[in-house]
């Protein structure tokens, strides 16, 4: 094959063409990585991988059919192949789908409520004892590349048992910016170590947008990244650029928000007692006590 032949003679290919004249799974690989060919089909084809200073694994690469009924077919199958090499003994991995598991992995707001499919699929994950692998990247897999009416979902995804976490315990997986393609790529790392940086979710106040400067801040960012995002790299890549004015903003307004509340209550305090004693005369000798008394049964917003 002219793939084979470009990549060179050292790399050797399990596929899928007994089943699909297209071959639509291919398995590449290459000394020292040992694989054995456990089970094939039109959808999936499942091997062992035996790397050199690692334990084995099985994996099964998924090519999911767009129709429900063929894809019921390939859940029978998985069912099947768990109970034939005894999987849940064993660390099992699974990487690809062509199907949802719940309505917020669609960007199409008008599903609310999961589908007859969905549940049939997470059915079939429960039954075999798999659950996504810990994964950094876009949210959305997938993209239909239509700009006056684009959808994102996440129908790629790579799937372990409880054995494979065992084994594996740094594994993680990395979704790359889609290139040519309307999937995202997949880099599973079984043994790196898990990046620092990107690793935790970035959190979001909300209670940000209500201050003045928070539209102008944003903008102005946005504004010296220079040319609009184009795909989802560049795009990407301006959202990051926004965590660093979005923490100062944060910093700025809201750091150390206990002392501030209490330099509040000294200045309301005194404020208050200046303005009662120009009123009240002698009087004012009582008041400080007082308003603090006051002003401590009330909860006061800085």
């Amino acid at each position: 094959m002219f793939i084979l032949s470009v990549l060179g003679p050292e790399w050797k290919l399990i596929a899928n063409y007994q089943y699909s004249d297209l071959g639509k799974i291919w398995f590449l690989y290459k000394d020292p990585i040992k694989v054995q060919l456990l089970f094939a089909d039109s959808q999936s084809v499942t091997v062992k991988v035996s790397p050199p200073e690692s334990l084995p694994f099985y994996y099964t690469v998924v090519y999911a059919s767009n129709g429900l009924e063929d894809r019921r077919q390939l859940w029978i199958s998985l069912r099947d192949t768990a109970v034939a090499f005894d999987l849940s003994s064993h660390p099992w991995m699974v990487c690809d789908f062509n199907e949802i598991l719940d309505p917020r992995e669609s960007s199409n707001t008008t599903n609310i409520t999961s589908t007859r499919a969905m549940r049939e699929f997470a059915s079939c994950l429960s039954d075999i004892g798999l659950f996504d692998l810990a994964s950094q990247g876009p949210h959305f897999t997938w993209s239909n590349h239509r700009p006056s009416d684009p959808i994102g979902k996440k129908i790629d995804r790579c799937l372990v048992n409880d054995r494979s976490q065992l084994s594996y315990p740094k594994g993680f997986s990395s979704f790359e910016p889609p290139e040519f393609s309307d999937h995202t790529p997949c880099h599973i790392r079984l043994t790196s170590t898990r990046p620092e940086f990107g690793s935790r979710a970035f959190m979001f106040p909300s209670y940000l947008a209500n201050l003045p400067s928070f539209v102008p801040t944003i903008k102005d960012c946005w504004i010296q990244l220079g040319a609009h995002a184009k795909n989802l790299t560049s795009l990407c890549y301006k959202l990051k650029q926004l965590k660093s004015p979005i923490k100062t903003l944060c910093k700025k307004n809201f750091s150390q928000i206990e002392r501030r509340v209490q330099e509040a209550k000294v200045i309301a305090v005194a404020h208050f007692a200046g303005v009662l004693c120009t009123l009240r005369g002698s009087y004012c000798l009582f008041l400080p006590n007082y308003l603090s008394r006051v002003v401590s049964a009330h909860q006061w917003h800085y």
